[in-house]
């Protein structure tokens, strides 16, 4: 029971002084922008595209923007030059 209650603190066990930490939080930050950034530019092409297989696995399946990156610079202008 001491233990679920503790997970409740995580944060306060940091500390956000250290140039490590905001350095680490600052890089996830801008990870996950880039992340949604490629997300959003792979689902906009999916959808004009009409791909709706890719445009359902790139909403669904989270890869860390692999399939967003494959999807905008390999398969999105393999489609087109047909």
């Amino acid at each position: 029971m001491e233990y679920l209650a503790s997970l409740g603190n995580w944060g306060r066990h940091l500390d956000w002084g250290d140039p490590k930490v905001i350095t680490v939080a600052v890089v996830m930050v801008l990870a996950t922008l880039a992340v949604l950034a490629l997300k959003g530019i792979a689902l906009w092409r999916a959808a004009l595209k009409n791909d709706k297989v890719w445009f359902v696995a790139l909403l669904v399946v989270n890869t860390m923007g692999i399939l967003e990156i494959a999807y905008i610079y390999y398969f999105n202008k393999r489609k087109s030059a047909k």
